[in-house]
């Protein structure tokens, strides 16, 4: 959960340009990598990095941007401040359904539905 929290505000301060440059580097929005439409395109998600290492599926560049594609755009333009509430209010509710530790890919699942 706190991965999860600290990584999507993290991600939130990338997407706002409000990160410092050499971690905002790390990550191209689509459209500003393909000069026309694409679905992906459209929506600002950041693509994933291909790999090959099991090592640098884990990494933050990789999973930031995983997890940012799974916010639903209406989330990403909120204030810092009601994005962070935001976030924390889904993160508590879905863990108040659990009795068990939830990973960060099960709260993908979740939010992809919830979106």
């Amino acid at each position: 959960m706190i991965y999860f929290d600290a990584a999507v505000n993290v991600m939130h301060d990338i997407w706002k340009k409000l990160a410092p440059s050499p971690i905002r580097a790390l990550f191209t929005r689509s459209n500003e990598i393909h000069g026309y439409n694409k679905r992906h395109a459209i929506k600002g998600n950041y693509p994933l990095k291909e790999v090959k290492s099991e090592i640098f599926k884990c990494s933050f560049s990789r999973t930031g941007a995983m997890l940012w594609n799974q916010i639903s755009p209406n989330w990403r333009d909120l204030s810092k401040s009601i994005f962070k509430k935001t976030i924390r209010r889904f993160l508590f509710e879905t863990l108040s359904d659990r009795d068990d530790y939830v990973d960060v890919g099960t709260l993908t699942q979740v939010l992809k539905f919830s979106s």
